[in-house]
């Protein structure tokens, strides 16, 4: 079986909660992973707290949107410049973009909306407007990160309680402050309205760059209603509904709309043929944070899940505590979990971030070159290798509602294999 491991440019810091998402060969989260120390300015968290009271009275809002990228996310976001309108609803949100979606030279309309429980977006290929559960798509981004730091229930209030709120000292815009928070490791931006005491630009900061929100024209509680948020049909654009969640990259030949890539290339051609593994899973010996030698070789007979993670990565460490999960509710039943660390820039800090979260699964260091064999192009890919050495199933990117349950079922599917007719040992 050969599965298609597709290229995937799309960070992902705080994710909402979620989504997850891949980030790129060198994403997100790159704080490091030692503790942090406290430091909080009373000023600083003064403006912080007026802004959270003043979200805290967001009915309705309207504003431009401008999505975008510094360093390795430049060139793996797409661009977004759209109208964004939101309104309240229980602890809840209607959300709305109408705008253009860019990569590269390429500029494709965009129009998506949620309301809650659903979604209703434009599939520019099929000539077709979508209402259903979204997948993560490129489209989404309007909503991606908003969620993390704004539109989840306390997710504002929540950067109260930071391990740092400090004044940006580069910060010279006199129409608003810049707040500089560190919460978990992970580093933002905050630059507050002077005037309405709102967030007019947030910026999730890492080692390889940047993902920025800008809001422009903001203006809040004025009058929205739920039936303004729904998606035009553009003439000739037929509506349909879709009752389940739209399968994944690895379902359906790579086209997952999340990717920032041309359009796929044929299945026979030499690029699409590179971005496949091989059947059976690339060897490899690697050492352990306590100095130990691992080889995939000495695991034969046993199922190994594979996670190609890092530090750096946001979304890697989100999916961290269903790592633990699965390795201790896998333990003893023949299943080995391996975390392989990549693009680390320091060789400890793999090994102090288990030990600083108590994760006791196995991590293996300086796993780049396993990664390019593996063809791993973003973070967390997760890699299950049966019982004869082969890969049986992959996982890109982490969502907490799909990811670990796909990997389980196929866990308890080979497990129920063996049961049958048990492997030979290696």
């Amino acid at each position: 079986m050969r599965l298609a491991l597709a290229a995937v440019a799309l960070l992902a810091l705080p994710a909402p909660g979620q989504p997850t998402s891949a980030q790129p060969s060198e994403p997100a989260d790159s704080q490091t992973t030692e503790p942090v120390e406290r430091h909080v300015d009373p000023e600083a968290l003064a403006v912080l707290q007026n802004a959270v009271k003043a979200w805290d009275g967001v009915e309705s809002w309207t504003s431009t949107l401008k999505v975008s990228g510094t360093g390795v996310f430049k060139s793996a976001l797409p661009g977004i410049t759209a109208e964004l309108s939101l309104l309240r609803s229980d602890d809840d949100w209607f959300v709305h973009g109408v705008g253009t979606l860019t990569e590269g030279d390429a500029e494709t309309p965009l129009d998506i909306a949620w309301r809650p429980g659903s979604a209703q977006w434009v599939d520019h290929k099929k000539k077709q407007v979508i209402s259903g559960k979204l997948p993560r798509t490129k489209a989404s981004m309007v909503r991606r990160y908003l969620d993390e730091w704004l539109l989840n229930k306390g997710a504002f209030q929540k950067r109260l309680d930071a391990e740092q709120i400090r004044f940006d000292p580069k910060d010279d815009d006199p129409s608003s402050r810049s707040i500089i928070v560190v919460r978990d490791g992970q580093k933002e931006r905050w630059r507050i309205g002077n005037d309405d005491n709102l967030p007019h630009r947030i910026e999730s900061i890492m080692d390889v760059g940047s993902i920025v929100y800008e809001f422009g024209n903001v203006r809040t509680n004025v009058g929205l209603k739920p039936g303004e948020f729904a998606v035009d049909a553009p003439e000739g654009y037929e509506r349909v509904e879709t009752a389940e969640r739209p399968k994944r990259a690895r379902d359906n030949g790579g086209n997952d709309p999340l990717k920032v890539q041309p359009i796929a290339p044929r299945n026979d051609s030499p690029r699409a043929r590179a971005e496949q593994p091989p059947d059976a899973a690339p060897g490899f010996e690697l050492e352990t944070a306590d100095g130990k030698q691992v080889s995939l070789s000495d695991l034969r007979g046993k199922l190994v899940v594979l996670d190609f993670w890092g530090t750096w990565c946001l979304p890697c460490k989100k999916a961290g505590p269903q790592v633990q999960k699965l390795h201790e509710d896998y333990a003893g039943k023949g299943v080995k979990v391996l975390g392989l660390a990549v693009r680390e820039r320091k060789a400890d800090a793999p090994g102090k971030y288990m030990e600083e979260h108590g994760y006791t699964y196995t991590v293996l260091l300086d796993a780049d070159k396993v990664a390019r064999e593996y063809g791993v192009k973003s973070y967390p890919t997760f890699v299950v290798v049966g019982y004869d050495g082969e890969v049986v199933h992959t996982e890109i990117g982490y969502d907490d509602e799909v990811t670990f349950q796909k990997i389980r079922e196929v866990l308890d599917r080979e497990l129920e294999k063996i049961k049958a007719s048990p492997p030979e040992q290696g």
